[in-house]
């Protein structure tokens, strides 16, 4: 009888150790996930067009979806646009961008174009709008420019 019982609780143990094992090595995968993506239900452009503010008033950048733009202290929109593919925000302006760049247009808050480059890359501006970063789109790179389109620095990463 005790026989017995070490032989299953031997059997349950293996079999234990072997299912963890399992689990830890050779995961399954489990495919894809459902996943709730939060989407806006009201339509921007069912407001009243924006308004232009001078570069003086405070303004606050925003991404609504497929919308961006930026909004002044009262309330009042300043700036309202569509995203091509992705667009990069900052106080000072923005960079709405394609899939794949063949030049960036940093505009204003007020969409007004400011600086023209011809890069393939996609861009990174820091909050204040100060640094201009561009990612290389073939991931080998990284550099940063000025406004006015000088290169600050630049660096490669090994392919």
């Amino acid at each position: 009888m005790k026989l017995k019982r070490k032989k299953i609780r031997g059997g349950v143990f293996f079999s234990l150790a072997l299912f963890i094992f399992y689990v830890l090595f050779f995961p399954a995968s489990l495919g894809r996930e459902l996943l709730p993506k939060p989407v806006w239900a009201a339509d921007l452009d069912t407001y009243p067009k924006p308004f232009h503010h001078t570069t003086e008033q405070r303004t606050y950048p925003f991404r609504l979806g497929r919308d961006f733009g930026y909004i002044g202290i009262d309330g009042e929109l300043a700036l309202l646009d569509s995203v091509v593919y992705s667009v990069a925000l900052s106080d000072k302006g923005f960079v709405n961008f394609s899939q794949i760049p063949a030049s960036l247009i940093f505009q204003n808050r007020m969409g007004d174009p400011v600086l023209s480059i011809q890069e393939n890359g996609y861009p990174a501006l820091d909050r204040s709008g100060e640094r201009l970063f561009i990612f290389y789109t073939d991931t080998t790179g990284l550099k940063e420019l000025t406004l006015d389109g000088s290169e600050i620095w630049k660096v490669q990463f090994p392919s």
